[in-house]
């Protein structure tokens, strides 16, 4: 079961507010937010974002319509959960499917039929992520027919013809130039260190949340 978030996943600009189509459907995406609405949300926060990821998932959450549509998220599909009529032979149908319907799709999808095709894009991806304006944190790579992911079918919580190959997190060290205390809507006064500016996956970092003992300790 999980949470009902329509009304903050209308205030994503790329998500259509209707489709065309005559058979009933259900697909499933994940909200993300850019580098570039992330940089942009900072500069006038009370509290700046951690990071994109956190950025987007509070940004689902939050009760406040007007407070989701500042942080001005993205959105990609990549699976139909359900769908009427002729049922798809492939993964790579599927997100065709998607993509005449207009929903928004991350247009890198590769195919690979051995296991050292699948190895040189692992590592081309791990070595380009960082270029992208969106955080990943690995990669999924499944199987493209779909009889064959029904006979291999489930286990409890995931597909066994899926498997994700997870990065090792970045890190980074660097200055601590000061810390500035900030009253937040709420009245409550928080820190935020000021940093000399360093990149981190992609995204220059000058300051950091310090509103709990854990954030100093990192």
């Amino acid at each position: 079961v999980g949470e009902e978030v329509s009304a903050q996943v209308k205030t994503i600009k790329s998500v259509p507010l209707k489709i065309s189509s005559e058979d009933l459907f259900e697909v499933h995406g994940e909200a993300i937010m850019t580098t570039e609405a992330f940089e942009n949300y900072n500069k006038n926060a009370d509290v700046p974002l951690k990071n994109l990821r956190n950025g987007a998932a509070g940004a689902l959450r939050n009760l406040n319509l007007k407070e989701t549509a500042k942080r001005n998220l993205s959105a990609f599909f990549y699976d139909v959960g359900y769908k009427e009529g002729e049922p798809f032979k492939t993964y790579e149908e599927m997100l065709n499917f998607i993509k005449g319907k207009g929903l928004p799709m991350d247009s890198y999808v590769k195919y690979c039929t051995t296991v050292e095709e699948i190895e040189k894009e692992i590592n081309y991806i791990n070595d380009s992520r960082f270029d992208l304006n969106y955080d990943i944190d690995g990669v999924v790579i499944a199987i493209d027919d779909i009889r064959t992911r029904e006979l291999i079918g489930y286990s409890v919580k995931f597909p066994k013809w899926a498997i994700a190959y997870k990065f090792e997190a970045q890190e980074a060290t660097t200055k601590l130039i000061d810390v500035e205390w900030n009253v937040g809507r709420s009245g409550r006064v928080g820190p935020t260190a000021i940093l000399e500016p360093v990149e981190l996956a992609g995204v220059t970092v000058k300051r950091a949340s310090l509103n709990n003992i854990d954030d100093i300790r990192r």
